[in-house]
């Protein structure tokens, strides 16, 4: 009996903790990188923040874009600039912020460029 409510309440303490816990996201879209630490996904819901200078930083990694015709479009002699993308992320669905990178992927341009639902950064 003691071991069932033992059980019991500690269940009722983490279910709090779990339910609160966010969901990963699958996130596919132009992947921005205009200057300097500065990263955003642009998909059909708007514009999830990946990075900003000087400010939140998402932990895990992003992808190599193997910057050449297909994948990336360079729009400063720097090679600052975007391409297209999936991330499967931790994110605050209200702020648009992606706290987590668990996954991320490259897609060739054309596959952004299909999708009528975005907007081809310029």
């Amino acid at each position: 009996m003691f071991r069932t409510v033992l059980i019991a309440a500690a269940i009722a303490v983490a279910a709090p903790a779990l339910a609160a816990a966010p969901a990963a996201k699958h996130l596919c879209g132009w992947v921005e990188n205009p200057t300097p630490a500065n990263w955003w996904l642009t998909d059909k819901n708007g514009q999830w923040i990946i990075n900003t200078q000087g400010g939140a930083q998402a932990t895990g990694d992003l992808p190599d874009f193997q910057k050449g015709k297909l994948y990336w479009v360079a729009t400063q002699p720097n090679g600052y600039g975007y391409g297209c993308g999936c991330i499967t992320a931790t994110v605050d669905g209200k702020t648009k912020q992606v706290s987590k990178i668990f996954k991320a992927q490259v897609l060739k341009l054309q596959v952004c460029r299909k999708d009528q639902t975005l907007v081809e950064p310029k």
